[in-house]
């Protein structure tokens, strides 16, 4: 195979028949669009993680404390602010912010009956709909609840409602959202710690019977609501709506990354959080026309099967219960009046009617935050992430020394890449002057290679890896390459070029690219970062084994760029990398809504843990080789400024010196 392949190779170099820049780069798997490889091979990693479940009442509460970050936070001191008081007439709304971790603080509104007390609690949250706490669904929930009886809390769940950029709402999840992932503490981790921190300030409430909790929510405030009721036991009542289903589901399917425990199905399933928290009194509500693939009733019904036995032996089977609406993705009157009937039950509540009476308030009549103070309290993500970032940065930069062992050995751990192989490489028929091969590795995974060589014999080679697919590659920088006398390789990576996911990208929609496909794999315990390191590593050998004395180079630009880094700390050699476009930090550089455009970086970077243990900067210093640097962007996808960039140099330098590392970067 080798001696076939160098023969292919001295054959390409030395045809002087061949026309630069005339003809576009072809496909070389030629496999239809429909097939999808790239899903399946998703599909194919999800049934064999879900042969390995390992999921037990005693360990759960272990492992999602860990994957979710619950154990990294700082939380902050118990402090709460009574902004302002409206009275209503059966109950009155208090305008309160309360500090959750250190130095964060949340808008919310109180509903509090009249009346004596104390009163049975309802954590109210709510999903994706406009405007947060203050969205109509979230009110009328929370007015049905004060007006029969129960005191009713609703916040903005991070970055939502008056936490998005400048204290407006904005979606908090995709590339925003991950970020925090990056931090090292997931979005739905956050949401976690800020619903217990909720929960003590209901138990602080004199007017709040503090062993009567429940909570509800619907969409992804149901999500919030089946994690916090399965996590914390104060909460002893729950109604998740249009919510549940299975993890499986979530797979390839449309969801936010506050729905994402990374690595979660390599351990349990829905059910088995449910089955951990036996009896505990659940009733989950779905809607029949639910158009989400992820909640319909088929895979709730899977998850309610499975726990239903769990809680017969408890002699509490009727603890746990589903009803079924004819609706849409909603929370309906209908499934309202359900909801509290259910608590109405659970906390033994006698009435003869309900009171359905509602008043909506304009959403400028809600917000919390009505002054630069109150503002300044209020983190939004990226001002949490950038301020959080800034510290473990400059406590990187003062270290006496690192151990540059240590740091990859941390590297490694983070991306979890599972190291593949050649298992065979062919090359089949040119096409122009492009030379076809392809590999196949022990993974099951195609890897096509198009060449295109000089007309003259050279040693020197580039491997470009770019970050939209080789038909991507800008056509004059190949042919001038060529001119140069250099062979170019052109390489799909997962996910990229003809082995782009025809499914993955249509369910992306308006999201960053990747949306699908990332948060997929995070959940099955890997990340497009370690699929494509590993890929570079196969790639990169092969060319490396088959023709030793190249000189060879990387050419890589934003995404593939961070990847180019994570693969030269790993695998350190004496190659060469020419990164363009390389975005300087994982830290979101969002100031509005409105910087959040196609033009920023796809969902494919994101690495749980990376800027906590030392961000793009670290990853440059560590790496050995000789790096070229033409240019930097922010996640935004802008040009950074001058200030940025000799900041970030100075950065690299220093880790250098603190790694001891002599390797060559070079920034044009």
């Amino acid at each position: 195979m080798r001696f076939h392949i160098y023969f292919l190779f001295m054959m390409m170099m030395a045809s002087n028949a061949i026309v630069i820049g005339q003809d576009t780069v072809p496909e070389v798997l030629g496999i239809p669009k429909h097939l999808d490889r790239t899903a399946n091979y998703v599909q194919h990693r999800l049934k064999e993680v879900c042969m390995q479940h390992n999921g037990s009442k005693e360990s759960i509460y272990g492992y999602v404390t860990s994957h979710l970050g619950l154990d990294k936070a700082e939380m902050g001191s118990f402090d709460i602010q009574v902004v302002k008081e409206r009275d209503l007439g059966d109950f009155v709304l208090r305008y309160i912010v309360f500090q959750t971790m250190e130095g964060v603080y949340v808008p919310a509104h109180l509903y509090v009956p009249k009346g004596k007390g104390p009163f049975p609690a309802i954590l109210n949250s709510h999903g994706h709909w406009p405007n947060g706490k203050s969205g109509e669904i979230v009110q009328r929930t929370a007015q049905l609840l004060a007006r029969n009886g129960y005191v009713c809390l609703t916040m903005d769940a991070w970055g939502s409602g008056e936490r998005g950029a400048n204290h407006v709402h904005e979606y908090h999840g995709a590339s925003l959202g991950s970020s925090l992932l990056d931090l090292g503490v997931p979005l739905m981790g956050m949401q976690v710690l800020e619903n217990k921190r909720a929960i003590d300030l209901l138990q602080s409430l004199e007017y709040v019977a503090s062993e009567r909790i429940a909570a509800t929510g619907a969409s992804g405030g149901g999500n919030q609501t089946f994690w916090i009721s399965t996590l914390d036991e104060r909460i002893k009542a729950a109604v998740p709506v249009v919510s549940v289903g299975t993890f499986e589901s979530y797979i390839l399917n449309s969801n936010c990354v506050c729905e994402l425990l990374p690595h979660g199905l390599m351990h349990l399933e829905t059910s088995d959080m449910l089955t951990a928290v036996a009896p505990k009194p659940i009733k989950i509500l779905s809607a029949l026309r639910d158009g989400n693939a992820a909640f319909n009733v088929g895979e709730m019904l899977r998850t309610f099967n499975k726990a239903q036995p769990f809680y017969s032996d408890m002699h509490a089977a009727e603890n746990l219960a589903y009803e079924l609406f004819d609706e849409k993705h909603d929370y309906t009157l209908a499934m309202r009046l359900s909801m509290l009937d259910w608590f109405d039950s659970c906390f033994e509540v006698k009435r003869n009617k309900v009171d359905t009476m509602f008043y909506q308030i304009r959403d400028a009549e809600l917000r919390v935050l009505d002054d630069n103070t109150l503002k300044n309290k209020v983190p939004t993500t990226s001002s949490y992430v950038r301020k959080r970032a800034e510290h473990l940065s400059k406590e990187l930069l003062s270290s006496s020394h690192l151990d540059a062992t240590d740091k990859v050995r941390e590297l490694a751990k983070m991306i979890q890449v599972e190291r593949d192989s050649v298992q065979l490489a062919e090359s089949i028929p040119d096409q122009g002057k492009y030379h076809r091969l392809v590999i196949s590795t022990a993974q099951g995974k195609l890897i096509p290679l198009v060449i295109e060589s000089p007309a003259e014999v050279s040693n020197k080679l580039k491997i470009v890896f770019g970050s939209k697919g080789n038909r991507e590659v800008v056509p004059e920088k190949i042919s001038g390459w060529v001119k140069a006398g250099e062979t170019v390789v052109l390489v799909d990576l997962f996910g990229l070029g003809e082995r782009s996911s025809m499914s993955a990208d249509q369910i992306d929609g308006q999201l960053p690219r990747f949306h699908t496909l990332s948060r997929s794999l995070l959940w099955l315990g890997e990340s497009m970062m370690s699929i494509w390191l590993s890929e570079m590593d196969v790639v990169i050998g092969y060319i490396k084994k088959e023709f030793p004395n190249a000189e060879i180079e990387v050419v890589c630009d934003r995404e593939t760029a961070v990847c180019a880094l994570m693969y030269g700390a790993m695998y350190p050699s004496a190659m060469q990398y020419l990164l363009y476009d390389l975005p300087y930090s994982y830290v979101p550089d969002y100031v509005a809504a409105a910087d959040r455009t196609k033009e920023g970086t796809n969902m494919a970077i994101h690495l749980p843990g990376i800027i906590s243990w030392g961000d793009v900067q670290l990853l440059l210093a560590l790496g050995k080789g000789a790096f070229y640097i033409d240019g930097l962007i922010g996640t935004s996808g802008r040009k950074v400024l001058t200030g940025e960039q000799l900041d970030f140099e100075y950065k690299v330098k220093r880790l250098k010196e603190l790694l001891n590392n002599e390797s060559v970067i070079h920034f044009n």
